[in-house]
């Protein structure tokens, strides 16, 4: 994030509590706080704190206000990717593969073994796995989703022993694309928007 980014998305929050008008030497030491941010984070921050908070005190830490409000959205966010898989999970089992439209998603089920191996998960489990799932997906979600997919129990059978015309598309989590061409192929996977 540059700063004349900051200073715009900034100016959204002075807007709208008009007794906050911090001077630029201010500014300049808030950039240097939140510059490691990127420009959606910023102006999420900003907008949910403009929604959501009443009133900005002399004394409030703007940059720690701001930084909750990005921590809060990774925590929820986290949680909804979670009930997302828990809902797969129960409806396509280990044997179909998968692909969310989240892929910090992908990342954090291959951190914790892969597709198959949450799937086994047990009852007993359920809330280890949980925790574990949550702190990876924090940072996975800052990092970006690099895998494509998580192959299922089918696809990684057929593929061991060769039967690659066997090989089904993965079932699509949230994501607005259809597999082209017909015959799906695992390492040229394309996709086209719809």
């Amino acid at each position: 994030m540059n700063k004349e980014i900051f200073i715009k998305t900034m100016t959204i929050l002075f807007s709208t509590f008009r007794g906050l008008k911090p001077e630029d030497a201010t500014l300049d030491i808030w950039f240097k706080l939140l510059n490691d941010l990127s420009s959606e984070e910023l102006e999420t921050a900003i907008i949910k704190i403009c929604r959501d908070v009443r009133e900005i005190y002399p004394t409030t830490n703007i940059v720690a206000l701001i930084r909750e409000q990005i921590i809060d959205n990774i925590k929820d966010q986290a949680i909804l990717a979670w009930e997302s898989v828990l809902q797969i999970m129960e409806n396509c089992g280990s044997y179909e593969s998968v692909q969310f439209a989240d892929k910090a998603i992908h990342n954090t089920i291959d951190m914790m073994g892969g597709w198959i191996k949450l799937c086994e998960m047990t009852s007993d489990e359920e809330k280890w796995r949980m925790k574990e799932f949550l702190d990876i997906y924090k940072t996975m979600s800052k990092r970006g989703g690099t895998i494509k997919y998580l192959p299922g129990r089918i696809e990684v059978d057929n593929t061991a022993k060769g039967f690659f015309e066997y090989i089904k598309p993965p079932i699509q989590i949230g994501v607005e694309y259809k597999i082209l061409p017909d015959k799906f192929e695992p390492e040229l996977l394309k996709l086209k928007k719809v």
